[in-house]
């Protein structure tokens, strides 16, 4: 088993994130995760061409559906524009969001991006339907980075985000799209 420092107040924590020692009191113990993004790509590049899925957390107990559907597809889209990204696809599903997309190139990062989409879908949820939604913590990534076949894996990806509706059993699914 691993052993980690334990600190006695967490302020002296080195990390961002801690726990309370489970037997000890007044211990704490850093939490380290390791990062899932590659290290050598420029996630806030616009030339980034990124796969993006995140999902609502397993146990949220709430469905992104009907109003609350119309809610965060709206938000979701004005929070795009706003941040002048360049979406080749989108999907709003039931339980999580689709993305192929690139940055602005004004300096956020694709990570920046998801967390402002979560967290601007939850505010507006909030609001409008007084439902908290919670989203799992980080998200999923497929950074498009083959040169000889780049046009084609934007149409397998953005094929996929669009179809991924029917592939459940939605027929006329309205929160999707694909430029």
């Amino acid at each position: 088993m691993k052993k980690y420092r334990e600190y006695s107040s967490p302020d002296e924590v080195e990390t961002t994130q801690f726990i309370a020692h489970p037997n000890r009191a007044n211990t704490f113990l850093p939490v380290h995760r390791r990062s899932l993004r590659l290290p050598d790509v420029d996630y806030a590049s616009r030339e980034c061409l990124c796969f993006a899925t995140f999902n609502l957390h397993p146990r949220c107990g709430i469905r992104l559906e009907n109003e609350v559907a119309e809610t965060a597809w709206r938000t979701l889209n004005l929070e795009l524009e706003k941040m002048k990204c360049d979406v080749l696809a989108i999907c709003l599903m039931p339980d999580h969001v689709h993305l192929l997309m690139s940055p602005s190139g004004n300096g956020e990062t694709i990570n920046d991006l998801i967390c402002c989409f979560k967290s601007t879908i939850y505010q507006a949820v909030r609001r409008e339907h007084d439902l908290h939604l919670k989203w799992q913590t980080s998200f999923y990534d497929h950074i498009v980075r083959n040169e000889e076949n780049r046009a084609s894996e934007i149409e397998l990806i953005s094929g996929y985000i669009f179809s991924n509706p029917e592939r459940a059993g939605f027929n006329n699914y309205p929160y999707r799209r694909r430029s």
